[in-house]
């Protein structure tokens, strides 16, 4: 008959691997802080700079460029296009001929969505310039009238996504235990 086996005893830390531990106790407790100031369940501002070249008309040639804003969490249907999702924009500048354009100029703005994709923005100031997403093959473009000196075309491109800085204390809180981690 065989008898059963003793429990083993409790694991009492000695004051060595306290030590050895403490590092990633550290790492831990800030990665919590950084979740704890970052509330995933909070508006997601995403900000992107973009500029316009017309290949047409009197500012053919020249660059022109801005800035917009968006809330990730906040999207509608498009009602044009089923197949889209539009996000309001939040904010929005854009030097335009020597003249500085905000959002309360714009008639309307939105980021255009299709499948998850940025495909463009649709915006437009008073007859005087309006932004057209990529649609049915073509382009995300940029259109323009200027009084007595008539109007053009151009592209529009938008640069990659600028992270907010909540996002990139998140990252460093998350990556410090990794970086403690190797230096042992």
């Amino acid at each position: 008959m065989k008898l059963p086996r003793p429990l083993p005893a409790p694991f009492r830390p000695t004051a060595r691997t306290a030590a050895m531990n403490q590092p990633l106790r550290s790492a831990l407790a800030a990665s919590m802080l950084a979740l704890a100031l970052v509330n995933p369940a909070s508006a997601a501002p995403v900000l992107r700079t973009f500029e316009v070249t017309p290949d047409s008309g009197p500012l053919a040639g020249q660059t022109l460029s801005g800035s917009f804003t968006y809330d990730d969490a906040v999207s509608a249907p498009n009602p044009r296009v089923p197949a889209e999702t539009v996000h309001p924009l939040t904010a929005f500048e854009f030097d335009f001929a020597g003249t500085p354009f905000t959002l309360a100029q714009l008639e309307y703005a939105d980021a255009v969505f299709a499948g998850g994709q940025f495909t463009g923005l649709d915006a437009a100031a008073a007859g005087l310039f309006s932004f057209l997403p990529a649609a049915f093959g073509q382009d995300a473009f940029f259109a323009y009238a200027l009084p007595r000196l008539g109007g053009g075309n151009g592209d529009f491109a938008v640069a990659a996504v600028v992270p907010e800085p909540g996002a990139l204390a998140l990252l460093l809180a998350a990556l410090a235990p990794l970086a403690l981690r190797r230096r042992r």
